[in-house]
């Protein structure tokens, strides 16, 4: 039997909600209401704030959203708008009753991004492992466990007996630092890729050659060439950089053509760009930031591109391979099937299932050089050292297996 309610028979304002006496206990945005800190989490965020001026949008009111982003991977304007349509994520929040008007721009967003920075992000993800150790909801077991006689194998001869002697002895003072231990931590390194499409220098060259062409008619409309538009053959090169896409192999002599092609249109572009500015009264003033930017990423593209294209070479210092996010870097890292990654290199500790991010950086670094920081702030968090450290073989330098061996750790 089919049921079907046609659109003539529904009244919205006889719509019934489930919401008149109370909410839900167990939802999931009721029970993490109560079960975070709150107090120790806002502090970061309170130190960035200053206590002159006009008054804040509720602290609380933009950790919670900051939180709601993280767990549901959200947008700045999916986020508001997602918190504006659910009572649950409003209660969490803590507003005193539900509205339909936005908790406050996504624009915020950002300025909160800046103010706590990295450091701030850290800050609070430590209060609240420092909440949660408290609790007891995070335990650390101790490893070190006194071996019952059962275990213990009967020496078969005196020679032996001196042996274990002499390795009790020795091993003594370890002993009784792995004893006050708890807990194991794991450090390791990785890239979060970056979502931006696969690097190519003609594809590079191209996207600039068109925000060049862009930078050019918005000079041409505030009349800074004259009465004549310089060129720049954009039907020509739009066809000819289509068919060169079109071949599934290009060959080496291609490649290089196709660079040499939009190297010089680059060239002569970046040239009128420069003489448009210095003829116009305002100047740089014109362009927004988002186009001054891109002018400054495209001149640094083209000396990049100039210089391997001359010496016949694939690298070079410092390389831009996006010119919308002209921060990301290559990370060769030499893995089977990724030989190079594209995105932010992070340094993570994890311990019973809780990841901290330690070093985050889109140029590469040595993670090695971060294991002593990274065992003393488990230290600085919980109040001990771990039990044990797992850790790939980069970061058993001589230095790091000193400072191992000093706290007790057998460098196995």
């Amino acid at each position: 039997m089919i049921q079907y309610t046609p659109q003539s028979q529904i009244n919205n304002r006889l719509f019934e909600s489930p919401f008149d006496n109370a909410l839900d206990q167990n939802n999931r945005w009721v029970l993490l209401r109560d079960a975070l800190p709150w107090d120790e989490m806002v502090k970061p965020l309170h130190a960035k704030m200053s206590l002159k001026g006009r008054p804040t949008i509720d602290l609380r009111h933009v950790l919670g959203a900051l939180i709601i982003q993280s767990m549901e991977r959200l947008t700045d304007e999916s986020t508001i708008s997602t918190i504006q349509e659910n009572i649950y994520m409003q209660y969490f929040i803590g507003l005193p009753s539900f509205t339909t008007k936005e908790v406050f721009t996504p624009e915020l967003f950002v300025i909160i991004r800046k103010r706590l920075g990295g450091k701030g992000i850290a800050e609070i993800n430590d209060a609240l492992l420092t909440f949660l150790h408290k609790t007891g909801k995070i335990k650390h077991r101790k490893s070190y466990e006194k071996k019952s006689p059962k275990d213990i194998d009967e020496p078969n001869s005196e020679i032996q007996t001196n042996d274990n002697e002499l390795e009790q002895d020795r091993d003594s003072d370890c002993e009784d630092k792995a004893s006050t231990n708890r807990g194991t931590l794991k450090v390791d390194a990785t890239v979060a890729p970056q979502w931006i499409k696969f690097p190519m220098d003609t594809d590079l060259l191209n996207d600039c050659r068109k925000s060049s062409e862009k930078i050019i008619d918005i000079l041409w409309e505030h009349q800074c060439f004259g009465e004549t538009k310089p060129r720049t053959y954009r039907r020509k090169l739009k066809a000819k950089f289509l068919n060169f896409k079109k071949t599934k192999s290009p060959s080496k002599s291609k490649i290089r053509k196709m660079s040499k092609t939009l190297l010089n249109s680059l060239s002569r572009n970046k040239a009128h760009i420069e003489k448009g500015l210095s003829a116009h009264p305002l100047g740089l003033a014109i362009l927004s930031k988002k186009e001054y930017r891109d002018f400054l990423v495209m001149q640094c593209v083209y000396d990049q591109q100039l210089e391997m294209y001359k010496n016949k070479k694939r690298q070079v210092s410092d390389r831009i391979v996006s010119l919308h996010q002209p921060w990301v870097r290559p990370m060769v890292r030499g893995k089977a099937g990724k030989k190079t990654e594209f995105g932010a290199q992070i340094n993570l500790s994890e311990s019973e299932g809780y990841v901290t991010f330690d070093q985050v950086d889109y140029n590469k670094f040595n993670e090695g050089l971060w294991l002593e920081d990274q065992v003393e702030a488990y230290r600085k968090l919980y109040g001990y050292y771990p039990s044990s450290v797992l850790a790939d073989k980069i970061y058993l330098t001589r230095k790091n297996r000193n400072f191992l061996t000093q706290l007790g750790y057998n460098n196995n």
